[in-house]
C-alpha cells in the first residue's frame, strides 16, 4: 500500500494523548503527531496533573499548531485522561497515543485508508515494543486482514498480531458511547477494547508497524510485584463474564491470554504466599494444557505454559532471567 495523501478527505480525526510525568519523551511524541501526513486532526494533550514541566510544554507547542487543544485537570490517572480526551473530541474517528511513545508520520493516513477501502468501523496497524529513541521498520509485504468482531477478538486474544492495547488502533468515535475507561485500573485497556470490539461489524488490520511503543529500562524488570497488577487477571474474568468465549469461539484464544497475562504478573516476583493466596497458580494449571494443546497459541506463550511444571518457584527466577536478556538488561 504505498503512500499517498491525496487519499485523506475531510473527515476530522482525534488523537487523543494522556501526559503524566513524562517531560523527557513529550515533545519526541508531540512531534511526531504534528507532522503526520493526513492534516485534518485534532490534538487534545491532556495534562492530567503532571508535576514536572509537561504543562508549560504543552502550551509552548500549541502556540505553534492551532489544530492542539490542552487540557489541564488534577490527576485522576491514565482511564480518567483517556476519559477526558473522548468526552472533548469532535472528531468522526478517535484514536489513542500514550505520550511516551511515538508513531510513524503516515499512522493516521494509513490507518484511515485502511477503514475507508475496507468500510471498517476499526482499524489495527502493527505496535513494535522498543527500548530506541528512534526507530523505523520496512515490511517487505504490507498485508491487510478484515475481520469481523468474533475474529478479531480472537487475534487480540493471541496477542500476535495486536493486543488489547487501546493505542494503535483508530475507532470510529461512535463507538465509544457508553464505554469508558475505568478510573483506577492497572491495565485498563483489557476492560475495555473488547467492548469496543464486540460493537463493531468489521475490523481490519494492517501489518505495516506505525506505532512505537517506548519501554523504558528502568521498569522493565525492576518493577516489583504489587497488588494493583492483579487488576489484569479481573479484567480477564470480566471479558469471560461479558463475552460468550464458547460461542464466540475464543475457549483457546482466552487460555492463551491467561496463562501470558499471569506470566508477566509472575515476572515480576511475587512471594509463593502471594501466587498461592491469589490463585494465581490454580488458573495457570486450569489454562495450561489448553495451550500446549493449542497450535494457534504462540511458541512463546506454549513455552511459559510448558514452563509452569517446574513449579512456581523456578518459574518466577526463569522468568526474571527470560525478561533480563530480552531486554539486555
Amino acid at each position: 500500500m504505498e503512500k499517498n495523501s491525496s487519499c485523506c478527505s475531510n473527515e476530522l480525526i482525534s488523537i487523543v494523548i494522556p501526559i503524566y510525568k513524562v517531560e523527557q519523551y513529550l515533545r519526541r511524541c508531540i512531534d511526531s503527531v504534528i507532522c503526520q501526513t493526513y492534516k485534518n486532526i485534532e490534538i487534545i494533550l491532556i495534562d492530567d496533573g503532571s508535576p514536572d514541566n509537561c504543562g508549560k510544554l504543552c502550551d509552548e507547542i500549541k502556540k505553534k499548531d492551532n489544530r492542539i487543544k490542552v487540557i489541564h485537570k488534577s490527576n485522576g490517572g491514565l482511564s480518567d485522561a483517556r476519559n477526558c480526551g473522548i468526552n472533548i473530541a469532535t472528531g468522526k474517528y478517535i484514536t489513542f497515543i500514550d505520550s511516551d511513545d511515538y508513531v510513524t508520520e503516515d499512522y493516521i493516513e494509513y490507518m484511515y485508508r485502511l477503514l475507508s477501502q475496507e468500510k471498517a468501523e476499526i482499524a489495527v496497524c502493527k505496535l513494535r515494543k522498543t527500548i530506541n529513541d528512534n526507530e523505523s521498520c520496512a515490511i517487505k509485504d504490507n498485508i491487510s486482514l478484515c475481520m469481523n468482531k468474533y475474529e478479531a477478538m480472537r487475534e487480540m486474544l493471541y496477542a500476535d498480531k495486536y493486543s488489547v492495547a487501546a493505542p494503535a488502533k483508530l475507532y470510529l468515535k461512535e463507538l465509544f458511547i457508553d464505554v469508558n475507561f475505568p478510573i483506577g485500573k492497572f491495565s485498563e485497556d483489557i476492560f475495555t477494547t473488547y467492548k469496543v470490539f464486540d460493537k463493531a461489524n468489521k475490523i481490519v488490520y494492517g501489518n505495516k508497524i506505525c506505532y512505537f511503543y517506548y519501554c523504558r529500562k528502568n521498569s522493565l524488570i525492576t518493577s516489583s510485584f504489587s497488588m494493583k497488577k492483579l487488576d489484569v487477571v479481573e479484567g480477564l474474568e470480566q471479558f469471560k463474564r461479558d463475552i460468550p468465549i464458547e460461542e464466540y469461539g475464543l475457549k483457546k484464544a482466552y487460555a492463551s491470554q491467561m496463562i501470558e497475562c499471569i506470566m508477566t504478573i509472575l515476572q515480576s516476583a511475587p512471594t509463593y504466599k502471594q501466587i498461592m493466596e491469589f490463585e494465581l497458580w490454580n488458573k495457570v494449571k486450569i489454562y495450561r494444557n489448553i495451550t500446549i494443546c493449542d497450535s494457534n497459541a504462540s511458541n512463546r506463550v506454549r513455552g511459559y505454559a510448558i514452563l509452569s511444571y517446574l513449579g512456581p518457584i523456578l518459574t518466577v527466577k526463569i522468568l526474571r532471567v527470560y525478561y533480563k536478556i530480552k531486554w539486555n538488561l
